[in-house]
């Protein structure tokens, strides 16, 4: 057993195994970590970069608007594995002394009658949320709780579907 005043060598870290990315990172050609290394996998008009948004060119987009009588127990949209982008804006007003309702979003099953309903998506009015990193491809439900008094109930959402 060493003394406690001895600093110890690990060696590699056992959290991040690697500083770099092996699978492009050249240590000897004097720019660590750039991508991609002079000469080496340079992106051709036929083979854009993954995620350089040049191979989301083609991609459709689709609005499908939410009006306030939304079944709630089928979805506004399937579920489809070719989605690149999803948008979802609660467009929802308000009269005067009225509350406009919230809008509640849940992925693969209906969204939940009772409130709260804290496992879901809630967007409130005028507000929206775009995902276009990590997209899911689940079915999605909607569902509008909260509003009192006078209002309106809209919203869109819009999806871009990869060819």
């Amino acid at each position: 057993m060493r003394p406690l005043s001895t600093p110890m060598n690990t060696g590699v870290s056992m959290l991040i195994p690697f500083a770099y990315e092996p699978a492009w990172t050249r240590i000897d050609d004097g720019n660590f970590n750039d991508y991609p290394p002079d000469g080496e996998l340079a992106p051709t008009a036929a083979a854009p970069v993954a995620g350089s948004g040049a191979d989301y060119d083609s991609t459709f987009g689709q609005l499908v608007p939410i009006p306030s009588n939304v079944l709630t127990q089928v979805a506004i949209l399937p579920a489809n594995g070719k989605r690149a982008w999803l948008l979802i804006q609660n467009n929802s007003t308000a009269g005067s002394g009225g509350t406009a309702p919230t809008l509640y979003v849940a992925f693969d099953g209906p969204v939940s009658g009772t409130l709260p309903v804290g496992l879901n998506l809630a967007i409130p009015a005028g507000q929206g949320i775009l995902l276009d990193r990590r997209v899911p491809c689940n079915a999605i439900f909607v569902l509008y709780a909260g509003g009192a008094g006078t209002f309106t109930a809209q919203g869109v959402i819009g999806q871009g579907l990869l060819p």
